[in-house]
């Protein structure tokens, strides 16, 4: 299932100047990345010409007698741990063990390692050599691991990732969801959400599994935040979306608290149900945190003033939009620019016209939220007693149908 907002028609159009420096500081980041994989694999050559070879998969190999396995491999672990220490084993436990932070926990004590002196050092040295190539690697260097405590980690990671599609995907998202809220909260608080987020998401990751060893890398966490924000900013208004599930797609609308709602459950469903390798918990700590920045930054009558698509235009040059609109017989829009005129000017004349078209379009969504927008506002004007009467005609012949 995918649920990729748009951008609806009260949305002023702006160039998401953050965005756009989010989206170029990844790219560059991602091609700096590059060498990386020369660099990694000279680390695992000094792994395997040197003592780690021989003393660390034998040493977690006789650990997994009385230990389970902590990664998402751990049945194929399992399985190396009832059979017999052979080359083609032990070669696959040396990769395993780098990613099973509680063995690694264990072996830092050196409690696995022969006693004598001087292969402990040798051990050692080795290690500490083995964990210095790979820091070389700025993917390395940069990924959050849980159990390591590199505090600057929960930072870089945000702008690594792993392979061109995954940059290309979260780049896709954050351009969609992104340009439509920085346009609603501006540049600055729009860059400090993404990174806040970033950071909880990561929080939330280390908190559920702390002794993890598997690095996390992407700019996901933050991106999650920025639509949780997105959804929670619009409120209860109505959000345009681009639904699909499998082969199928439409378009459609959503309440933006619902679109929140949604995009979080589908996030606990995947964790519950669907094992990869995404970091659903991350995912879920960025979405939850945004929705709740998005709450507090994404002030309704703050954000009525930003989604205003035509704020720099005086009321006259609205009020003629409007009825060039209604003369097309576009009532939709023409409701829509005339709330535009009125939450300026609060004219009776303006309220007349507002109704005049929305009263064309109750059988919408758009044109409900409008009528319930006047009744909330006029309550004791007559045109809101109208639009009373119209919404709960219309709420009962649905019934009815």
């Amino acid at each position: 299932m995918l649920i990729v907002p748009l951008r609806s028609e009260g949305v002023r159009k702006t160039v998401p100047v953050m965005v756009i420096l989010l989206i170029l500081v990844n790219a560059l980041v991602f091609s700096a990345q590059q060498n990386d994989a020369v660099k990694e694999l000279a680390a695992d050559e000094f792994y395997k010409q040197s003592v780690l070879y021989r003393l660390e998969p034998e040493a977690y190999h006789q650990w997994l007698q009385t230990h389970a396995p902590t990664h998402s491999f751990r049945d194929e672990v399992r399985r190396l741990a009832t059979q017999p220490l052979t080359d083609a084993n032990r070669e696959k436990l040396a990769e395993a063990l780098q990613y099973d932070g509680v063995f690694l926990n264990e072996l830092e004590t050196a409690r696995f390692i022969p006693v004598d002196t001087e292969t402990r050092q040798q051990w050692q040295d080795a290690r500490a050599r083995f964990v210095a190539l790979q820091r070389r690697s700025l993917t390395q260097s940069g990924a959050f691991v849980p159990r390591e405590h590199r505090p600057h980690t929960w930072f870089t990671s945000m702008f690594l990732h792993g392979d061109p599609m995954h940059l290309i995907g979260n780049m896709v998202f954050l351009w969609l969801a992104g340009a439509l809220l920085e346009a609603l909260i501006g540049f600055g608080r729009f860059g400090a959400l993404y990174l806040a987020t970033g950071l909880v998401s990561c929080g939330l990751s280390w908190a559920i599994s702390p002794q993890s060893a598997i690095p996390e890398l992407g700019a996901s966490g933050a991106i999650s935040g920025v639509m949780g924000a997105l959804a929670t900013t619009y409120g209860a208004r109505w959000i345009p979306c681009l639904f699909s599930v499998g082969l199928y797609a439409w378009r459609g609308r959503m309440q933006g608290y619902w679109l929140a709602v949604v995009w979080i459950a589908w996030e606990a469903v995947q964790w519950v149900f669907m094992a990869s390798n995404v970091n659903r918990a991350a995912h879920i700590g960025g979405l939850v945190a945004g929705a709740l920045l998005g709450m507090w930054l994404g002030q309704r009558k703050e954000v009525d003033q930003q989604t205003d698509h035509t704020s720099t235009q005086l009321p006259q040059q609205l009020r003629e939009r409007a009825r060039r609109q209604a003369t097309e017989l576009k009532f939709e829009s023409a409701a829509n620019t005339m709330l535009s005129v009125v939450r300026r000017t609060q004219q009776p004349d303006d309220w007349e016209l507002l109704w005049a078209y929305t009263r064309h379009v109750l059988k919408t969504s758009t044109g409900q939220e409008i009528a319930q927008f006047i009744l909330s506002a006029r309550p004791q004007h007559p045109d809101t007693r109208h639009a009373v009467m119209a919404v709960q005609a219309q709420v009962r012949s649905q019934a009815r149908k």
